[in-house]
């Protein structure tokens, strides 16, 4: 007559103990995979044209991403001019004693991967001017690239890199 039995209580008892145990040992696997370093390759942006060139730029410049890694897939031409003159990637404002006030640099690593950036046009009464004009960071690091054109400048000017006060140039040749 619909009674109590002691074997249901069991039962039951039994599905939550097993629903229990599934639950902390699925915390303690997932608990265990957060642990484990990443092995992800970072994100790479690849840049083929001179729009693409020249966003990436005005995105360093503007600070929005100046620690990311580039690599070049074809060769681009800037079509300098005195009218078309190339703004450098990574920039720095200093005060008048010489210290840096504003650090826009380019943080990351840009590989040009045997390309070349040809059209370099700078003419300008400022520091800081080349393709890049001011890189510095740890990581930092300009390679496998090659660049021509014409930069003319106050102080610290080079065709691939105005200032580069850390990180590395690799393999790379300038011709200007």
């Amino acid at each position: 007559m619909g009674g109590y039995s002691g074997k249901q209580t069991l039962k039951a008892n039994g599905t939550r103990f097993s629903i229990l145990i599934l639950t902390l040992l699925t915390i303690a696997a997932l608990t265990a995979v957060w642990m484990i370093p990443s092995t992800a390759e970072e994100s790479v942006v690849e840049i083929s044209t001179l729009d693409q060139l020249k966003t990436f730029r005005d995105n360093v410049n503007k600070d929005v991403s100046n620690d990311i890694s580039v690599k070049l897939t074809a060769n681009i031409n800037l079509e300098g001019s005195e009218s078309k003159q190339w703004t450098p990637i990574g920039d720095c404002v200093t005060n008048q004693y010489g210290s840096i006030t504003t650090d826009h640099s380019f943080k990351g690593k840009f590989d040009g991967q045997g390309h070349k950036i040809s059209g370099l046009y700078i003419s300008a009464d400022k520091d800081y001017q080349g393709l890049f004009g001011f890189v510095s960071g740890d990581k930092a690091e300009i390679s496998n690239l090659t660049v021509s054109g014409k930069v003319v400048a106050d102080e610290y000017v080079g065709i691939i890199a105005g200032v580069l006060m850390k990180g590395a140039i690799k393999n790379c040749a300038s011709d200007g």
